[in-house]
């Protein structure tokens, strides 16, 4: 009863489904794919991170999780060899304690695209070391991008997720709906 309202942006896939936290390929694709129906309702988030790590290794530690990602981010375009591509909202989840990426915002009427690049076990190591840290000095590594309106492809194609639920395969194009959703937060 105390709460607070906030207007929060969503994601808008050429779908017209929408997301509020995070839409991807690649691990994050994977983890929800792997990650059992019945394992979510009694666990909820904390079941995807579970199997994160299965998937994580062997996208790093082996080349079937690899792929070539073009990124298009308000007309601008990168390209390079990724374990995961993602569009994100909100950038931080399990309380905090993993940012994705500098200043991602819910509510700055942008979404931030953010491709991971490890090329061994070790960059992996030292790129989650960094999310935990919150240190996002530039690496070849990690690209951060922010936009409007981005576009993923990868080479071979990868199934997409948005907020835990498989959406098809790439491309997928995303535009931000500038506080589209009100949200009711606790109080403090």
């Amino acid at each position: 009863l105390d709460g607070h309202v906030l207007a929060c942006d969503l994601g808008r896939l050429a779908g017209g489904e929408r997301f509020a936290v995070a839409a991807g390929v690649g691990i994050d694709a994977r983890m929800v794919a792997l990650t059992p129906r019945w394992m979510k309702r009694r666990l909820g988030v904390l079941a995807y991170w579970l199997t994160a790590g299965r998937a994580a290794f062997g996208a790093v530690l082996t080349r079937r999780g690899r792929f070539r990602v073009r990124l298009t981010v308000d007309g601008q375009v990168e390209e390079r060899e990724a374990v995961m591509a993602m569009v994100a909202n909100f950038g931080a989840v399990l309380y905090d304690l993993i940012t994705f990426g500098p200043g991602i915002r819910f509510d700055d009427g942008v979404l931030d695209a953010v491709v991971y690049s490890p090329g061994s076990l070790w960059d992996a190591t030292v790129i989650m070391w960094r999310l935990v840290r919150k240190d996002f000095r530039s690496t070849p590594s990690v690209l951060y991008r922010s936009g409007c309106h981005i576009r993923i492809e990868t080479f071979p194609p990868q199934p997409v997720q948005a907020d835990g639920e498989l959406l098809g395969i790439v491309p997928f194009e995303v535009t931000c709906e500038p506080h589209a959703a009100l949200v009711l937060i606790p109080g403090r």
